[in-house]
Parts: structure tokens; C-alpha cells; sequence
């Protein structure tokens, strides 16, 4: 039995970008339109976007002033709102940077898991709640290759477990990129 009733991811890349050039973009909007997968993506242009949300060609980066105009705009509100609202029984991010607001390349993550973690406080009922993130490896282009073959392989494997566990423990190689996965709870926020 199917039970997953929403599926979020968050990732910090557009659909068209680095991360996305590794899926099969044509299988990934079926399974949105099919309403398996919702996606969202956290932009420093635009904060955060649905999928199919059209946007203009920008040249931003979330850190310095851009990062603290979202963080003051209180983006990660948004996204526990949004989490709020649509009550995801499975909600995983994939991001290159650390959790921690002061790491640089970090802002990405620390917004998911600060809204996501604000949701949970807010008593939002989960089954799955993480991020994967490139523990190893290193290159802008590898790491996004990485993270985007890791997506594809859960998603395209009905988000196994396993898979999980793995990742959690030691990891799952891809070329160089290693990819770990945290498990996220309300503590800390």
C-alpha cells in the first residue's frame, strides 16, 4: 500500500538547474502531476517556490546581505507554514551546506530545517523528516550530481527505508560525493 500522502522536498536548485540535470525531469513532473511528489525549491532570488512556480533569470546566492534579507523576511516561517498547511506525511530536503546559519553555502539547509523543525514544535505529525547533505567530496558540479542521483534513486524507489538507515549510518557514494542523511526533530529550534 502507497501511503504517503504528500511528499515535500526542498532543494536549493530550480528545476532546470545543476541539481535537476541528473533526474529524469520528465518522470519527476509525473509523479507532481500525479500529486506523489510535491516539490519545493529554496532560492535566493525569490524564497521559496513551488515547482512550476515561473521565475525571471537572476544571479543571487543565499549568504551574506541576500541570507539576512531572508532571514529577517522570516523564510523560515514561510516554509513552516507551508508545511503546516499542507501536512506531509514525508518531508526531505537535499542540500550541499550544513544545518548551521553561519556556515558560508550553509543558508539553504539552515532555512528547511529551521522551518521544518518550527512545524514540528507547532505539533505537525510526521512519519519522515530529514535532509541528505554531501558529508565527502568535493566540486560545486559533483556535489549537485550527487545529490541529484540520490534523489532520483529515492524517489524512483519509492523512498525506501533502507535507504535511510544506509544513508544515516555510512553513506551512499556517488563518484566522489559522499551523501549522508539526518533525521530532524523538533530539539534545537
Amino acid at each position: 500500500m502507497y501511503r504517503i500522502q504528500f511528499h515535500i522536498n526542498f532543494c536549493a536548485a530550480y528545476l532546470s538547474g545543476s541539481l535537476f540535470k541528473t533526474l529524469g525531469v520528465k518522470e519527476l513532473c509525473h509523479l507532481i502531476n500525479k500529486g506523489e511528489l510535491r516539490v519545493f525549491i529554496i532560492s535566493a532570488g525569490y524564497g521559496l517556490l513551488d515547482a512550476f512556480d515561473p521565475i525571471h533569470k537572476y544571479d543571487a546566492e543565499m549568504k551574506g546581505k541576500i541570507a539576512t534579507h531572508w532571514k529577517k523576511a522570516g523564510l523560515e516561517d514561510t516554509i513552516r507554514e507551508v508545511c503546516q498547511q499542507l501536512q506531509p506525511k514525508q518531508i526531505y530536503g537535499f542540500f550541499a551546506g550544513s544545518s548551521l546559519w553561519n556556515n558560508a553555502g550553509a543558508k539553504y539547509r539552515y532555512f528547511y530545517s529551521a522551518g521544518v523543525k518550527k512545524a514540528l514544535q507547532d505539533g505537525l505529525c510526521i512519519d519522515n523528516v530529514g535532509c541528505f547533505y554531501r558529508s565527502e567530496g568535493k566540486g560545486t558540479s559533483a556535489i549537485l550530481k550527487g545529490l541529484g542521483r540520490c534523489f532520483n534513486d529515492f524517489v524512483c524507489s519509492g523512498y525506501p527505508i533502507n535507504m535511510l538507515t544506509k544513508a544515516q549510518e555510512n553513506g551512499l557514494a556517488y563518484g566522489n560525493i559522499t551523501i549522508k542523511y539526518e533525521e530532524l526533530t523538533n530539539k534545537g529550534v
